[in-house]
Formats: structure tokens, sequence, C-alpha cells
């Protein structure tokens, strides 16, 4: 689950306002959506998210306002939360044809309640950048219908940072070692949510892990639809220049601004003894002129190469430019000592290559290449 998810279910609850959380736990055959998608259900029908649309989104929707109207009216008891199994085979009236099916996992979200916690719990996390996961135990009642299954789940925190790991409170319920074991290599390997049988009892882990960063060096033309197409998709966007009337909020209002002395490899180096980009993030390299995206590649290579072995650094680094000006650039990196291993896992001339011509339209490339990246789907 991203950060965004849980900063908006905890800042509804602490106000007062009850919702649903709607998750794909389970599917087979192909789905419009996978497991980890999630949508976020409020009283007034709007919605955060998408379980994948159409039929199914509309029925979930309809579910979703049930379970909150009946909290409402005092009928939900014990059991607040639902799971509910669609068929998309095309033989009932949601008209999708993928020919899947898919399981969705309803919880009724209230203020106050142990699951508000635990989203408090995990927006602090979120601020202070740790991993962690909410492990969901899911407790099926007897009294099931044909498509939904009422049930009742508790939620814990799980953490696990590579030097610590443990149950945050609440405490309850108990999460089994072999349970514990399987969320902390979930959170290490940035996985997917999935379910996990432990004792006869189903658990649904989801990894909680910090939105990853795009540094964006250069505030001009193609940064601007860059920064906002980058923070949609979930990146945390910082743009970085050394001309404060280009880099202000005004003109990156989804993306954190920060102006440098300057542009040069020294200034640069400065800001990343500060930054420290790791192997989720990506350095984007699009300022306005050749010298500057020399001078910021070497800065960013000195300390963290590109895709090498055991790196802390940004796992993208992609500089814009030509192909001949790449080569006139490796060419004097590799003179001053960069090794043409690291130059080759630079990602230049920047995006896919989709015959884009306007700032717009490199910005879409730029960040298709990112989504391809962050999917293992670059060659």
């Amino acid at each position: 689950m991203s950060t965004c998810f849980v900063t908006a279910i905890h800042e509804a609850t602490a106000q007062g306002t009850p919702l649903v959380l709607v998750n794909v736990i389970g599917q087979e055959g192909s789905t419009p959506r996978g497991a980890g998608a999630r949508m976020l259900v409020f009283p007034d029908a709007s919605i955060k998210g998408t379980v994948g649309g159409g039929g199914v989104e509309a029925e979930a929707i309809t579910a979703a306002l049930e379970l909150l109207r009946a909290h409402e009216r005092g009928e939900s008891g014990e059991t607040t939360d639902a799971v509910m199994h669609f068929s998309l085979s095309g033989t009932t009236d949601m008209d999708m044809l993928c020919g899947g099916s898919l399981t969705l996992l309803f919880e009724l979200i209230l203020p106050a309640s142990e699951k508000s916690a635990c989203f408090a719990h995990a927006a602090r996390l979120a601020g202070t950048g740790r991993p962690a996961a909410r492990l969901t135990r899911i407790l099926p009642c007897e009294d099931t219908q044909e498509k939904r299954e009422s049930c009742h789940t508790r939620s814990t925190m799980f953490f696990c940072d590579g030097s610590d790991a443990g149950i945050i409170e609440p405490e309850t319920p108990h999460a089994p070692p072999a349970l514990q074991s399987a969320a902390a290599k979930a959170i290490a390997a940035r996985s997917l949510p999935f379910m996990f049988e432990a004792d006869g009892v189903r658990w649904f882990v989801e990894p909680l892990v910090p939105r990853p960063r795009a540094y964006i060096f250069g505030a001009g033309h193609v940064s601007v639809d860059t920064a906002a197409l980058a923070a949609r998709i979930g990146f945390r966007t910082v743009v970085v220049d050394d001309r404060p009337e280009f880099a202000t909020p005004a003109r990156f209002p989804d993306a954190r601004t920060v102006v440098l002395p300057s542009l040069a490899e020294a200034a640069v180096m400065e800001f990343f003894t500060t930054e420290r980009p790791g192997p989720d993030d990506a350095v984007i390299i699009i300022t306005r002129g050749h010298a500057f995206d020399r001078d910021v590649l070497a800065a960013t290579l000195a300390g963290c190469p590109a895709g090498s072995a055991n790196s802390d650094g940004p796992g993208y680094i992609g500089m814009i430019g030509s192909r001949s000006k790449r080569e006139s650039t490796y060419a004097v990196l590799r003179d001053r000592g960069i090794s043409p291993t690291v130059l080759a896992a630079v990602h230049s001339p920047i995006g896919l290559d989709i015959g884009a011509q306007t700032p717009e339209e490199i910005a879409v490339s730029i960040v298709a290449e990112l989504i391809a990246w962050r999917r293992g789907k670059l060659r």
C-alpha cells in the first residue's frame, strides 16, 4: 500500500469520517487489476483509487456503501467487513470478458477504532521513511451468501527495517513467527500484497513502503510535466535547479523544489550528501545545458553508480540528449575514471522511443520509462 492511501485513511478518520477500504486479495486468470489494487469509498460515495473499473467496481462501491449504512443503522455488529468473489467470465450482467475472477476484501474503518489506530501508526512510520507491513487477520463467519462472505478482521502493524523487527501496538492479534518472517521478506523485496495461511487462519499481508523519490534536475519546460506525471504514478518528486524564478512551488505544485547555488558538480555532490537517493529512487537529468547535465551526472555517479552491485544509490539514472551528446559526455567521464560499465547503466537518451517531440510528449516518454524500470520491463 502506498503512503498516499495511508495518509488519506489517517486524515479521514482523524476528522471523524468513516470509510471502507476495498482490497483485491485474490485473482485467477485474466483480470483488470491484480492483488494490491485498492479503493477507498467514503460516505458521500466518492472514491480514491480503483479495483478495475466497470461492473466490478460499481458493485464494490455499492457493497461498501451498504457496510457504511449498516453501521450507521447499528446493524453491523461484529461482521463489519466482507469478502466478495466476482466472476469476470462475461456470463454475468457485468459485461466483463476478462475471463478470470477477483476476490475483494471490504474493511470498514471507523474513527477511534483499532484499525484507525493501525493506520495512525502507519502514517507515523511513513513520515520517517521506515518500511512496515500491515497484517490483517480475516475471521470468516458462518452466515455466507452466494458471492459474499461476512467476516471480521483484525489488523496489526509489523515493522522490519533491517536492524529491528517486531509488532507495533495494537499487539493483538498475535502474528505467528512464520507470518512475521514472510512479512519481513516482503518488506525487503517491496513485494505486492499477498494472502498467507498460518494455523488455519487467513492473513492479508500488505507491505507499506515509502513512496520512491524522483529527483529531477532542471526546472524547465520538460520538467513541469515530468514532475506532474511522476507524482501521479506514485513518486515523491523533487525538482532541483539553480534558478529561483524557475524552481518555484507555483510551477511545481506536486513537487518539492530545491534551489542550489549552482548545478556544478561540487554543489550537486553536496546536495546528495543529505538526500541519499536509494535503489527505489530515480535521478532524471534534464537541465538547460550539456555542461550542467554532465556535471549532475558526474556528481550522481561519484557516490552512487547506477545499477552497480550492492549499490545504495538510485536504481534509475537518466540523462536527456542525443546519442552524440551522450557519447561526448561519456568520453569526458571515462577520462575522469568512471568505468564504462557504470556509464552503460545510465539511460540516455532518456525516455522510451515513442517519437516524442514536444515537452509534453518528452515528459510522457520519460515517465513511461520510469514505469518500465519500476515494473522490471526495461531491457
